[in-house]
């Protein structure tokens, strides 16, 4: 189930080559950070919205669990998350950066699919 959108949640896509949709970033606001959580498709996905949606809500939700404990040991769960933007890598799937971090969170999400 889709979250009601409010000033604080967002919802951005990523296009492929062909200029298909092929990945969500969803994003909302605690504070001073931004929790986000990606959804992508391979090749042989079909795009569905409410699913990639649905998927990057939860990962929003986990990065946000996760953000008062610091890891102690890489698990293959929270090699997938980003403690901040000198963290980001092309496998990041959840996480948090600050506020004054969202451009980059951004241009990240965009540089993706390059």
């Amino acid at each position: 189930m889709l979250m009601n959108m409010d000033k604080k949640e967002m919802v951005r896509y990523s296009r492929n080559k062909k200029n298909n949709r092929n990945g969500v970033l969803f994003t909302f606001r605690e504070g001073n950070l931004v929790f986000f959580g990606i959804s992508r498709c391979c090749e042989k996905d079909s795009f569905n919205r409410e699913r990639g949606i649905e998927i990057a809500q939860g990962r929003a939700a986990k990065a946000l669990a996760k953000s008062a404990v610091a890891p102690v040991e890489p698990t293959d769960e929270v090699k997938h998350m980003a403690y901040g933007v000198s963290d980001l890598t092309r496998s990041s799937l959840f996480g948090f950066v600050e506020v004054s971090e969202v451009p980059v969170l951004l241009n990240w999400f965009r540089s993706l699919n390059k």
